[in-house]
């Protein structure tokens, strides 16, 4: 499993010590999502470790500040 993150390398870091506790195999890669060539990157990334992408589960948002 491919674990994005924009920011926050250690939760990324943790939640791929969480699949592999439980015997999977995880990757994090760091890519804004708002960038082409970054998300495109990150799919080679993960098709070159997991031999492709079966599921993409898009967790993204946008947070506006309150002024």
């Amino acid at each position: 499993m491919t674990v994005n993150y924009r920011g926050g390398t250690a939760g990324a870091e943790s939640v791929v010590r969480q699949i592999r506790a439980a015997g999977g195999r995880g990757l994090a890669v760091q890519a804004d999502v708002t960038s082409a060539v970054a998300v495109s990157r990150m799919f080679d990334v993960s098709e070159k470790e997991f031999g492709g992408v079966d599921v993409v589960v898009k967790n993204a948002g946008v947070m506006l500040a309150a002024t």
